[in-house]
């Protein structure tokens, strides 16, 4: 599970940014939102809400991008990263970018990689055992020689450290070279295996969505049963589904339960005479199901895109309730998620507002100091966080001037 993560020059992200999901002291909702991991109680959950462009799914592009840095070993030497540096100054952009994460896979790591559009500058990891001790740290030169120190409780063999360096390239990580090379270092396994395994592309509500989900009911026929029982409890009167190959392409069927006079009758219905929400939630339910099962991080943009809005709460309780060992990161406009403040932790919400100079600011809603009996959602409405778009006038001349 996701402890921090840590974002700068990155996208929107000019300055430092950091998301915790460490959980301060408050005591609401301890058991819905909480999960004791080793000393640390870690946070479930984190919603983040702000104005269009303010840079929420830029945060989770950071997250992804980040994975990818980890676990892609086949880039060739030539090959360029494709970062995208804050873009709204003039010397960003020659500016390195930084990630920086703090996770718990069997203990804690550290992990942060320096890094800009052509090479990896620097990267060092960092486990807890129980104290903080080096794994490894990584210089690399303009001429891309890498410098490698391990630290003095990892002593790797000598053809293993020759392993490595044989796939260290300028443009990739060493964790990314870890999957090249047979080893038995446990500290260096159990991270790429993190992000490998458990912290998920950020996924949004299009056509890849729809693979994805494809894909691991294909992977995993298992989750079928729970798929079905997800939809039934969303009230979506669907007894069944089908998926079949139609020339190139997979097509799902669903089975109504339809109540007649002459009692309960089934009628099948091809996906593309569904509704937008019940093809969204099919594959919600997928992601749910497979996360029941499996433990990870889930990260989605938009959670609420074609979705009812008790739909939207029935997912986070879902989730929260039946997920163990996983956390769930979203972006969201739906802002009366907020007014049921008896059932939310302050620590659990976070905000993205544009800087005057383009940035984005993150922050959470434990920052401010609100009374208890202050509606979160009506204290956003009014501009008390920030994070909500400056709308001038709906009135728009006609201007007939030609340019």
């Amino acid at each position: 599970m996701i402890l921090s993560f840590s974002v700068t020059n990155y996208l929107s992200f000019k300055e430092k940014e950091t998301i915790s999901f460490i959980a301060n002291s408050d005591k609401n909702q301890r058991e819905f939102y909480i999960e004791t991991l080793g000393k640390y109680e870690v946070l479930k959950m984190a919603g983040i809400f702000g104005a269009n462009a303010s840079g929420k799914t830029n945060l989770l592009l950071a997250l992804s991008h980040f994975r990818d840095l980890v676990i892609n070993d086949d880039q060739k030497k030539e090959d360029k990263i494709y970062r995208s540096a804050f873009a709204f100054d003039h010397t960003s952009r020659n500016n390195a970018s930084v990630f920086e994460i703090s996770f718990y896979h069997e203990m804690r790591f550290d992990y942060k990689i320096i890094f800009n559009d052509t090479q990896i500058l620097r990267e060092e990891l960092y486990h807890y055992n129980p104290k903080k001790a080096k794994v490894y740290s990584r210089i690399v030169n303009e001429n891309g020689i890498s410098k490698l120190e391990f630290g003095s409780k990892i002593s790797p063999k000598a053809e293993t450290i020759s392993a490595l360096k044989s796939y260290l390239i300028k443009n990739r990580s060493l964790l990314a070279a870890v999957g090249k090379v047979e080893l038995n270092i446990e500290e260096l396994i159990l991270p790429r295996m993190w992000f490998f395994s458990y912290l998920s592309p950020a996924f949004s509500n299009n056509d890849n969505f729809r693979n994805i989900s494809l894909t691991l009911l294909q992977k995993y026929p298992e989750l079928k049963l729970n798929v079905i029982e997800y939809l039934k409890r969303a009230d979506y009167n669907i007894s069944d589904f089908n998926v079949k190959k139609m020339l190139e392409q997979k097509e799902i069927t669903f089975h109504h339960l339809i109540k007649t006079k002459d009692g309960d009758k089934e009628y099948p219905l091809n996906e593309n005479l569904e509704s937008a929400g019940t093809n969204t939630y099919f594959n919600y339910a997928v992601i749910l199901s497979y996360f029941q099962k499996y433990s990870g991080i889930l990260i989605i943009d938009e959670l609420e895109s074609s979705l009812h809005p008790e739909l939207f709460q029935f997912f986070v309780d879902s989730f929260m309730l039946n997920a163990k060992h996983s956390q769930l990161v979203f972006t969201s406009h739906y802002l009366p998620f907020l007014e049921d403040q008896e059932n939310i932790r302050k620590d659990v919400i976070w905000f993205t507002n544009k800087r005057d100079d383009g940035s984005t600011e993150l922050y959470s809603l434990k920052d401010f100091d609100i009374r208890k009996d202050l509606n979160f959602y009506r204290a956003y409405k009014v501009g008390k966080f920030s994070a909500k778009p400056i709308l001038g006038s709906a009135i728009v001349p006609v201007n007939n001037h030609e340019e």
